[in-house]
């Protein structure tokens, strides 16, 4: 079955809603694939603490089932119907690893690279 092609309006992704990168991204996620964001300033479900939230970006699909940092980031890209093709090549051993690592790094500085709200 193609995820990408499911209805997404069940899906979330919850953000720091402070940091203008997250913000861009949300923005873009909510046009392109249609899932609901959420920030780190609203009210979060029991299973997401608000200091890994400010951490790394996370994902829940229509189950329930929550994703966090490059594994959010893999599940997203699966929810997009234009590059959901790019999860697998995301998700591939080493790949994926350069990828967390990449992203640790952004998530570190964000807030001196791309502003705070």
């Amino acid at each position: 079955m193609n995820n990408h092609v499911m209805d997404n309006s069940k899906r979330t992704v919850y953000i720091d809603d402070e940091c203008e990168l997250c913000d861009q991204a949300a923005k873009k996620i909510r046009a392109e694939i249609g899932a609901s964001i959420v920030g780190s300033s609203a009210a979060l479900p029991a299973n997401i603490e608000k200091q890994d939230l400010l951490r790394e970006v996370h994902a829940m699909d229509e189950n329930g089932v929550v994703y966090r940092g490059v594994e959010a980031i893999i599940v997203i890209l699966r929810w997009h119907p234009q590059w959901f093709w790019l999860a697998p090549v995301v998700a591939f051993p080493g790949i994926k690893q350069v990828v967390a690592a990449g992203y640790r790094v952004v998530a570190r500085n964000r807030y001196r690279w791309f502003g705070k709200r």
